[in-house]
């Protein structure tokens, strides 16, 4: 859905948000070039502040790559995080603890 980050890794962290950044500044230029050209200089110049390696070979490869991003985390959001979703996994969770309880 998007990038994980080693728990403490301030540095990992800053270059993960600053990719995220960069590369939706990229895919908004794209559309607003109206271009899929990454070679556009202003678009190269974006892609190559990403400092996410990863990140942004798959932005070189497909500039509106950030869209593909925030559509999986929204996604995602949607499918686990939800009040109605979490509530059911904590009814199921709450089962779970009273049963080991009993067996106990």
């Amino acid at each position: 859905t998007g990038m994980l980050i080693e728990k403490d890794d301030h540095v990992q962290l800053a270059h993960a948000i600053i990719s995220l950044f960069k590369s939706a500044e990229v895919a908004e230029k794209t559309n607003q070039m109206k271009t899929n050209n990454i070679f556009e200089p202003e678009l190269l110049k974006l892609a190559n502040q990403i400092p996410d390696e990863i990140i942004k070979s798959r932005v070189l490869v497909d500039p509106s790559f950030y869209d593909i991003i925030r559509e999986n985390c929204y996604k995602r959001v949607k499918e686990n995080f939800t009040w109605d979703i979490v509530s059911k996994k904590l009814i199921i969770l709450y089962d779970f603890l009273a049963e080991q309880s009993f067996y106990s």
